[in-house]
């Protein structure tokens, strides 16, 4: 069963902040190849999946574009990108069989976003032998079809595995750091039981400096009828996502604020519950990264079995980490937010209804501590 190659006509991606999908491009086929060549060229890598037509997509980029220094995988993925594969389902899991993984390479970065996790990536991937993959949209996708498809998990699970086999399928010295977005941490379980031998991280922050962070970089002021209109869009593409947005019917409105303290509950709520499974990890708050951050960086390093030399994490502590990319600190300075009280109102109101997780500085088990000199 041969790969499907394309050239791209053109790109297309209508937001810096959409989850990447084969639509991005505007394709035209240009014959089928040998599956050989998705597993043996280094510059081609999994950029998403296509569950409509039971496929992975795979994007090839120039051999001089390091996409283990990229902020976001996906954003250079698909810029740079300059050809694109199509894969079934079934092939890349026989395909994956072949990808040599050793858990105990595995380094996992979990984060409810907003809070340092990017920072992290960009540390580990100076470290020699490190290979970083931030932000695979792969393992997006597939957190909707855990969630709507429970009855098939096992054969998921079997697909997540061949997706990491993938994304790690470049041999490494050290390690594979493998930042997801937010929702990945609903997959906590798959790598709790693939993966027993890698190390996770837990990056969070207090919810009232996430939910004002998170309004300034991914909202705009519009008018009331048109805020009304994105924030049931907004709903609607989150609800799959994220099970405590889904907890609410169609009819009923979440405001923006209220969808994303929605978002920052649903992490916290999922890593509370991975714990009580016995699934611990190294929790981070952002606090740590504002007061001490060299000495932070140097205790996750350890937990994780990474050395660094002092230049190399001088260079990644000095420079924005996500510089070049939208939600960069000049691009962000330009916008500005300012928390109003409905907004405190609403997120108070959500903590309020949560058995565990009731107020905005609640602390996870196994956060680092901020050593006294630091504070």
């Amino acid at each position: 069963m041969p790969a499907i190659c394309f050239n791209i006509v053109s790109k297309r991606r209508a937001s810096p902040l959409a989850f990447a999908n084969v639509n991005d491009f505007k394709l035209q086929q240009s014959g089928n190849v040998s599956p050989q060549i998705i597993l043996e060229n280094p510059d081609i890598t999994l950029y998403s999946l296509d569950f409509q037509a039971n496929q992975g997509i795979f994007v090839e980029t120039p051999p001089a574009i390091n996409l283990s220094e990229a902020p976001f995988l996906y954003d250079a993925q698909y810029e740079h990108a300059t050809r694109v594969f199509a894969v079934p389902f079934g092939l890349m899991v026989q395909l994956a069989k072949s990808i040599q993984l050793n858990p105990a390479q595995l380094i996992f970065l979990h984060s409810v976003g907003r809070a340092g996790s990017t920072l992290a990536g960009q540390i580990c991937s100076k470290v020699k032998g490190v290979i970083n993959i931030s932000e695979p949209e792969a393992l997006t996708w597939l957190v909707p079809a855990k969630l709507a498809n429970p009855g098939i998990e096992a054969e998921l699970i079997m697909f997540f595995d061949a997706c990491i086999r993938f994304l790690c399928k470049t041999p490494v010295q050290t390690a594979w750091v493998i930042k997801g977005r937010s929702f990945v941490i609903e997959l906590g379980d798959w790598i709790y039981k693939k993966y027993p031998g890698s190390k996770n991280i837990f990056l969070y922050r207090d919810a009232e400096t996430w939910l004002k962070s998170s309004l300034q970089a991914y909202t705009f002021e519009l008018p009331e009828a048109e805020m009304r209109e994105q924030e049931k869009n907004l709903k609607r593409n989150l609800s799959p996502l994220v099970p405590r947005i889904a907890k609410y019917n169609k009819s009923h409105h979440l405001t923006t604020a209220e969808i994303i303290s929605l978002m920052w509950l649903s992490v916290m709520d999922r890593y509370m519950r991975l714990h009580d499974m016995g699934f611990e990890m190294m929790a981070i708050r952002f606090e740590n990264w504002n007061v001490a951050p060299r000495e932070t960086a140097i205790a996750m390093l350890e937990y994780c079995g990474l050395n660094i030399d002092d230049a190399a994490l001088d260079n990644a502590l000095s420079r924005d980490s996500q510089a070049g990319t939208h939600l960069s600190r000049e691009t962000l300075s330009k916008k500005g937010y300012n928390l109003r009280e409905e907004d405190i109102r609403q997120l108070k109101q959500l903590l309020h209804d949560h058995p565990v997780i009731q107020t905005p500085d609640y602390m996870v088990p196994n956060t680092m501590p901020l050593a006294n000199k630091y504070k």
